[in-house]
């Protein structure tokens, strides 16, 4: 080992005997949608949400086979995710511009918004008091949600370079205050 470390061309790398490991079946597979899936969201109380574009948000209990409920839009659901405060309401954003807060036990539509864009991404604050909408024309919206009722605080645009081929939102991931810094 001493030789090999005085040789500047030459490095030393251990690496553990189970680095990774893929098992050939799935530990468990949800089934129920009739479409590709497009998104997912999981709570820390064990629950995932999937999205489709067989137009529906669907509510699972992790270790559990079966769909809890299921919330239907009128088009394509391409984002959704859990309130990180409040994980009894979720916000689901669709390509027909509708994007929704949701109560997740009782199944109830809570408020909506209409834009006139294809939403693509959608992500709640990391205090659970607001959210950005992401549209497939770079448009990035954040709205303030008090008593999850919608209102519009900002709204900036994100557009690609003149060589850049796309402009679209795409995802978006909150931070705590403390991991901004």
């Amino acid at each position: 080992m001493k030789k090999i470390g005085r040789q500047s061309d030459s490095c030393c790398v251990l690496l553990p005997s189970k680095v990774w490991h893929l098992l050939e079946k799935p530990i468990h597979e949800f089934v129920g949608h009739s479409g590709e899936v497009l998104d997912l969201s999981w709570s820390k109380n064990m629950h995932l949400l999937s999205s489709s574009i067989d137009k529906t948000v669907r509510l699972w209990q992790v270790g559990s086979g079966r769909c809890l409920r299921v919330f239907s839009h009128n088009n394509y659901v391409t984002s959704i995710n859990f309130n990180p405060v409040d994980e009894q309401f979720f916000i689901s954003g669709s390509i027909d511009g509708k994007v929704c807060i949701w109560e997740m036990l009782s199944g109830k539509l809570v408020d909506y918004i209409n834009m006139t864009e294809i939403v693509s991404a959608v992500s709640y604050n990391s205090d659970g008091k607001g959210a950005i909408v992401g549209t497939l024309h770079g448009n990035c919206l954040f709205y303030n949600i008090e008593d999850n009722n919608w209102h519009l605080d900002a709204k900036i645009c994100v557009h690609g370079g003149k060589k850049s081929p796309g402009k679209r939102t795409t995802g978006f991931q909150a931070l705590e205050a403390q991991d901004a810094i």
